[in-house]
């Protein structure tokens, strides 16, 4: 994870949905997602390592004191759950464009790119017996390794389950 530093060459500034990104350039092709209560997230390709990622722009982060302890919390509980194996959204990267500490405003968070989210995959297709079975072992896994850091899911529900090709589940807390 890095903040503003030597291993961001270059920013770019791009729409995304009715949002301004302002990016480092190994993110590229960026592509509106949705929004989220405290965040817009846009999809974009990671030229450094080929992935497709996640962005997530914070939303006025420090706007108020409940603000800034609410992003404080969320990126603690990012960086201690941040495991490959976990079944729970990877925290690849953390940035802000702004140069010094009195205009700090923005925070970006990069997490791996799921493809798709539960709601959506039920509302393509109707589940198989099968998919229902291989998303709840998935979905149970990654509740199981949130509640062992002793961490509760207070918003779990379609929309923040990312789901892959492989039909995995990925438990998210945006």
């Amino acid at each position: 994870m890095t903040s503003n530093d030597s291993e961001q060459d270059g920013w770019y500034t791009t729409s995304c949905g009715n949002c301004i990104f302002t990016l480092p350039t190994r993110y590229q092709n960026l592509v509106h997602i949705g929004y989220g209560t405290y965040g817009a997230v846009g999809r974009a390709t990671d030229i450094l390592t080929g992935k497709s990622v996640a962005i997530k722009k914070l939303l006025q982060p420090f706007q108020t004191h409940i603000h800034a302890k609410r992003t404080y919390r969320e990126l603690k509980v990012l960086i201690h759950l941040n495991h490959p194996d976990s079944q729970v959204v990877q925290l690849y990267n953390v940035f802000t464009p702004e140069k010094n500490a009195n205009e700090f405003k923005t925070l970006y968070l990069v997490f791996n790119d799921a493809g798709c989210d539960l709601n959506r995959m039920i509302k393509k297709l109707p589940p198989t017996e099968s998919y229902v079975k291989h998303m709840t072992y998935s979905i149970l896994r990654g509740l199981k390794f949130i509640h062992s850091a002793d961490i509760i899911h207070r918003d779990l529900k379609p929309s923040n389950i990312g789901t892959d090709r492989n039909s995995n589940a990925t438990v998210s807390f945006s």
